[in-house]
């Protein structure tokens, strides 16, 4: 069973930065987003983005 991880990288004062990882492998390029609902939404899209309902991420 594929397991999809999210690395995240938390700024004080700056965007954090997330990369996502599939059973260990890097997917993408890290992904920038700030503590706002619609960078927040973008980011659980992208994580969710084409993997099953039944990998646990």
């Amino acid at each position: 069973m594929q397991r999809r991880t999210v690395g995240i990288d938390l700024a004080i004062s700056a965007a954090q930065v997330a990369q996502i990882y599939d059973d260990g492998r890097p997917v993408g390029k890290p992904i920038r987003f700030r503590l706002n609902a619609g960078d927040l939404k973008g980011l659980v899209d992208k994580v969710t983005h084409q993997v099953p309902t039944d990998t646990p991420i």
